[in-house]
């Protein structure tokens, strides 16, 4: 276990369709597609608020 502050990777939550997606790729090839997604699932700023009201301070 690291021992101090970590540092947070950068949260991006893909649409629901790009995750089904993946799963399907992952089902069927065993791998997902290296394809990079650029839109974001809308709610996305409410999961990163809840996260962040739950981190301990």
């Amino acid at each position: 276990m690291p021992r101090g502050p970590v540092i947070s990777l950068r949260r991006v939550y893909a649409t629901p369709e790009a995750v089904a997606a993946a799963a399907d790729s992952i089902v069927h090839i065993g791998r997902s597609s290296a394809e990079a997604h650029d839109e974001e699932w809308p709610q996305a700023d409410a999961v990163r608020a809840a996260i962040d009201a739950c981190r301990p301070r």
